[in-house]
C-alpha cells in the first residue's frame, strides 16, 4: 500500500544559520626569553605571514585562508604585534599571546586572526630567575684556621627595587 498520497510536503523557508569566521594562523614570529621582571610583556621578533592558501571547502580548523580570497595582514613587522606571556612567573615554555595586528582585504571579514597560535603551534619563551643582591654585610678578617667559616657583621638587606 502506497501511503505517500496521504501527505503533502510544505517547504520551510524561515530557517537561518550563522557562518562564523575561519581563524587564520600567522607564522614567522618568535618571542625572546627574558629574566623575571614581574611583568607579562614579551618581545617579539621575525616577519609575520599568513599560512599558504588552500582550496575552498578544505579544513575549517587548519589556520589557512582559501585560494581566491584576498586577505592579508595589516603589517608583517613584529613591531605591529604585541606579545604577552600567559604568566609573569619563572618557567620554561610559557605560551605568549600574540595580538595587535589585523586582517585586510576583500574577504578579511570572513576570517579572524588567531591570538595564541603560530602555524598551529603556540609561540613560547622562557622566563628565568632574577639574581638578587644582598647588601649591608661584610666579612671580618681572620687568621688562617683551616676552615671556610667566616664571621659576618652588619644587617643584611636586599638591594633596593629596580625602578
Amino acid at each position: 500500500m502506497d501511503v505517500t498520497a496521504n501527505y503533502t510536503v510544505t517547504p520551510v523557508n524561515n530557517t537561518s544559520g550563522v557562518i562564523t569566521a575561519k581563524t587564520l594562523f600567522a607564522s614567522g614570529l618568535s618571542a625572546a626569553n627574558k629574566t623575571y621582571d614581574a611583568t607579562t610583556a614579551a618581545i617579539l621578533s621575525g616577519t609575520a605571514a599568513l599560512l599558504s592558501a588552500e582550496a575552498a571547502g578544505s579544513s575549517t580548523t587548519d589556520g589557512k585562508p582559501y585560494m581566491g580570497d584576498t586577505v592579508l595582514l595589516t603589517s608583517t613587522a613584529s613591531s605591529a604585534f604585541t606579545g604577552t606571556f600567559s604568566s609573569k612567573d619563572v618557567a620554561n615554555g610559557i605560551v605568549v599571546k600574540v595580538t595587535g595586528n589585523s586582517l585586510t582585504g576583500a574577504q578579511a571579514s570572513d576570517y579572524a586572526l588567531s591570538s595564541t597560535d603560530e602555524e598551529n603551534g603556540a609561540v613560547t619563551a622562557n622566563i628565568t630567575q632574577k639574581a638578587l643582591t644582598v647588601t649591608g654585610i661584610s666579612a671580618s678578617n681572620k687568621t688562617y684556621n683551616g676552615t671556610t667559616s667566616a664571621t659576618l657583621t652588619g644587617t643584611a638587606a636586599l638591594q633596593t627595587r629596580d625602578c
